[in-house]
């Protein structure tokens, strides 16, 4: 019986204590009386933001005349909001959505193949990006957001791969592009 007691004085105390930190005064804002109070908003607001890290250059190598040029880039995508779409470009691009090695001193274009992995190491879910544009972000399937606003770890990856028959009678050159990787929230 004593602790049935104790139990409903606790309540009691607790109940009290949240009743003191209403704001409920005789007076008015600004006004002068026995007890005066006011209240006010906390208004805070995150943007959408995301950022693109840790992106290297592309190395291709030499053709060696049997195995098709390829390369593989991991970094970091990070997002705060589900609502963002990304976009990869080819500066060489000739209009079509098409990805274009470019040579130095001849006006050749090599196509190639580039593919999106949503983990780093060529792991995870695969998505051809030769012809997309603006592809939302549930399509890509990110498995995991990351924490670190920094991009300090990476989550994604991109193959690029230069298929044996785009290669066929090509003449002697470098061949370069740039690849751009847009994220833009919604």
């Amino acid at each position: 019986m004593i602790k049935n007691y104790c139990f409903i004085a606790l309540i009691l105390l607790t109940q009290s204590g949240f009743a003191s930190a209403v704001c409920v005064a005789t007076g008015f804002d600004e006004e002068l009386a026995a007890e005066s109070c006011a209240e006010s908003q906390i208004l805070f607001a995150i943007p959408a933001l995301a950022r693109v890290s840790l992106l290297d250059d592309f190395s291709l190598g030499e053709f060696d005349y049997e195995t098709a040029p390829q390369s593989t880039d991991n970094f970091c995508i990070w997002y705060n909001t589900e609502q963002f779409s990304m976009t990869v470009n080819s500066a060489n691009s000739s209009g079509d959505s098409t990805f274009n090695l470019l040579g130095t001193n001849t006006t050749e274009r090599i196509p190639y193949q580039l593919t999106w992995y949503d983990r780093a190491a060529t792991s995870g879910n695969e998505l051809n990006l030769s012809s997309l544009e603006n592809v939302p972000q549930n399509q890509l399937a990110l498995p995991e957001r990351p924490t670190d606003s920094g991009c300090a770890v990476d989550n994604v990856s991109i193959n690029i791969t230069v298929p044996l028959d785009s290669l066929e009678g090509k003449p002697e050159d470098s061949y370069s592009d740039v690849l751009i990787v847009i994220v833009s929230v919604d």
